[in-house]
């Protein structure tokens, strides 16, 4: 199964909006559906962790890539960018979302050190 980004920023929004998520089976042959394996995915990033109940949260990884990617403008300007060369790693897609941010707060002003 190909990592697909915007499948796990979908669900990094919804750990940190407390929704529902599927869980991981618990057979050690089950075949994970794609939402349990990109949850998988985002465990192994550290975005994310589960507790001894199973309950996701957010890590301060997890949480500061959505800051960078939460602004649905520089999300598609990272997915293009992510396109554009074939495939980015989720810390360089948070790169292109940062970049967009430190340009907006640029032109609007924002001095930056």
């Amino acid at each position: 199964m190909r990592r697909d980004p915007q499948l796990m920023r979908r669900l990094l929004l919804a750990v940190e909006a407390g929704a529902a998520l599927p869980e991981a089976g618990r057979e050690a042959d089950a075949v994970p559906s794609a939402e349990q394996y990109h949850l998988m995915l985002l465990e192994d990033a550290g975005f994310v962790r589960r507790d001894a109940q199973g309950r996701v949260s957010l890590t301060g990884g997890g949480a500061s890539f959505l800051d960078a990617v939460r602004n649905e403008h520089a999300w598609r300007k990272a997915m293009d960018t992510s396109a554009a060369v074939g495939g980015l790693p989720l810390c360089l897609l948070k790169d292109v979302g940062i970049g967009f941010i430190r340009d907006e707060l640029v032109r609007r002003g924002v001095t930056l050190g």
